[in-house]
């Protein structure tokens, strides 16, 4: 993907897509968007996807 490509994308939309996915409960789902807008630079999504990793973290260690 070049840099002109990233121009076509409505990378927000992405962001605020996976959090209406995860607000319904479809948090797979909401994980790709975030990693596609995160890898696109929305640094929103980069932020999400650290929470995620943070609550799997505590998850493991609690068992």
């Amino acid at each position: 993907m070049n840099e002109g490509d990233l121009e076509d994308l409505d990378v927000d939309g992405a962001q605020v897509f996976a959090c209406m996915l995860s607000l319904a409960d479809h948090p797979e789902s909401a994980q790709f968007w975030w990693q596609f807008a995160a890898g696109a630079g929305n640094r929103a999504a980069a932020y999400c996807l650290h929470l995620i990793a943070r609550r799997l973290q505590d998850c493991a260690q609690h068992r």
